[in-house]
């Protein structure tokens, strides 16, 4: 699996976990509702989207050889 896929199925368990919807992750974040819904279903976006998105959902990627592990909560 192409770690932006998996990437993007940890933001929707995350968010979802979180209660929120698109649009109040996009305004948390100040990333598009659009790209936030491409990312979720698997298409690539910016890192800078990667870690803004991190960032309002208090979480940390986890990499390995340029590989997406995890995200941690940043606690």
């Amino acid at each position: 699996m192409k770690y932006v896929q998996r990437f993007g199925q940890e933001v929707k368990r995350i968010r979802l976990e979180r209660g929120l919807s698109v649009r109040e992750l996009s305004e948390k974040t100040a990333v598009k509702e659009a790209t936030i819904r491409k990312l979720e279903s698997g298409h690539d976006v910016l890192a800078v989207v990667l870690f803004q998105l991190c960032r309002g959902l208090g979480v940390t990627p986890v990499f390995a050889d340029q590989t997406l592990l995890d995200l941690k909560n940043l606690s």
